[in-house]
């Protein structure tokens, strides 16, 4: 049986559980009551029939059997005696239907213990009885007194059970209260564990993480709404301006023409903020599904170095390409945009005749890419915040150059895809270096040197691509 209440049910199965206790024991003392009681009445009918057998034996003197056993037996006894031919010898005053036994035996029946018992001499038959109904009686008194104490008990303990159950069901309540408490503007509560019995300790615990995770997830929402808002604001504002513009000059084509222009530049700022969000929505849901296969890093890497060469040139950013064959397991196209990212970011973060220093080596069961430049480094303050959403460590020179400040959350994403992880350091000196630990590898390569002019370092580390897995492929 199921109850929605843990009261009601706790009470209701002690109660079961007592009740079923008390049948077991009232079975168990009223057999055990029945038998003594009539264990003393079977010994007393046992001793009448002696006296009648000894009776038998014994010379007439005149009187007759029935005389004789009235004289040994006491007024409440009933008795007859039998013949060995069936006739009856001697009978109690009080009026029977006699019939003669067949076997020897101790009886009841209506009120009345009977014992059947062999003559004197082996010959005919001994009946002997006497009132059970005080011991019938004792044994209903007795059978009352526990019902109606059982009853009590049973009652008690369910009243006790409910009791004992509230009390024991109060923390959960509190529980309960503190998480209905809890809403957009109070997610800092917590419960508090040391007030909280040992066994629903662990619960707390969970739900005190739990909190503190949806506090988070509240925190990190109400921030990138923020930070959305704040970032799509601005073209959108500059594409109605120009748009407004565009319309009062609208018999100067020229004008006209640079306006549409300014609202198409701003219009694919908003194209790559969208995609860059769309891209993490997508890896946070867990609806990502592409085919990995084995890649050389190396060339991945060059080919990527080749294509962003004039973009350095423009900027007077040297880049250099060091290491061996590297083999990964993932996208290929996933991993170029890591590697296009980290370019990108060195570049453009990079102090005039620079260099972006680029390693590709396998360290232990990791692949390693390492993307190092001589820019304006980070601050201690910044390093904990560069892969979160629209951070930007220079936000006006950023917007400046068309950066979204999604980058560096994009390739954290597409690393951990990966099965990889991605931090960052401060670099000694001036130079930024940026560090992608790649797929599983096949081989090691030899380490390479790589420049550590200063900076700061990203480090992304991935399960090398064994043999075992590569020949799978």
């Amino acid at each position: 049986m199921m109850f929605r209440s843990i009261r009601v049910s706790l009470a209701f199965w002690l109660a079961v559980i007592l009740l079923g206790s008390i049948a077991v024991l009232g079975v168990v003392l009223h057999r055990e009551l029945r038998a003594t009681l009539y264990r003393e009445c079977d010994a007393q009918l046992e001793n009448w029939v002696s006296a009648v057998r000894a009776i038998q034996g014994a010379p007439a003197a005149g009187q007759s059997l029935s005389d004789r056993v009235r004289t040994v037996l006491p007024e409440a006894a009933r008795y007859a005696v039998f013949g060995v031919d069936g006739r009856l010898l001697a009978e109690s005053t009080a009026p029977m239907e006699w019939s003669v036994p067949t076997r020897a035996a101790t009886v009841t029946v209506d009120h009345y213990r009977w014992r059947h018992a062999v003559g004197g001499r082996g010959q005919g038959w001994i009946l002997v009885g006497r009132s059970v109904r005080d011991e019938n009686h004792s044994i209903r008194q007795f059978l009352i007194t526990l019902l109606v104490t059982s009853s009590g008990i049973v009652l008690l303990t369910c009243a006790g059970g409910f009791v004992l159950a509230s009390r024991v069901l109060a923390p959960t309540k509190a529980i309960a209260a503190t998480a209905q408490r809890i809403a957009a503007k109070q997610l800092d509560e917590r419960i508090d564990v040391e007030r909280v019995p040992a066994e629903l300790r662990p619960m707390a615990v969970t739900l005190n993480e739990s909190f503190a995770r949806i506090e988070t997830a509240f925190a990190t929402q109400a921030a990138f709404t923020a930070d959305a808002s704040h970032e799509l604001r601005t073209p959108l504002a500059v594409i109605v301006a120009h748009l407004e513009l565009a319309a009062m000059h609208i018999g100067d084509p020229e004008d006209v023409a640079e306006r549409l222009r300014i609202c198409q530049a701003a219009a694919l700022r908003i194209e790559r903020i969208v995609n860059g969000l769309l891209t993490l929505a997508r890896a946070d849901a867990g609806s990502v599904s592409v085919p990995y296969v084995p890649i050389e890093l190396g060339e991945l890497v060059r080919e990527h170095v080749q294509a962003m060469t004039p973009l350095a040139a423009a900027r007077d950013v040297s880049i250099e390409v060091s290491g061996g064959q590297v083999f990964v397991h993932g996208c290929r196209d996933q991993l170029g945009e890591v590697v296009v990212n980290l370019l990108d970011n060195a570049i453009r973060y990079n102090r005039p005749s620079g260099t972006v220093t680029i390693s590709i080596a396998y360290e232990g069961q990791y692949a390693v890419l390492r993307v190092a430049d001589s820019g304006i480094g980070l601050t201690d303050e910044q390093l904990p915040k560069v892969f979160g959403r629209f951070y930007r460590a220079d936000a006006s020179r950023s917007r400046s150059d068309g950066s979204s400040g999604l980058g560096l959350a994009i390739i954290r994403s597409i690393v951990e895809q990966h099965g990889g992880t991605i931090a960052v350091e401060q670099a000694p000196a001036v130079e930024q270096t940026a560090a992608v630990e790649q797929a599983p590898a096949v081989e090691q390569a030899p380490a390479v040197d790589r420049a550590t002019a200063g900076g700061c370092e990203f480090v992304v580390r991935l399960p090398r691509l064994t043999s075992a897995a590569s020949g799978k492929l």
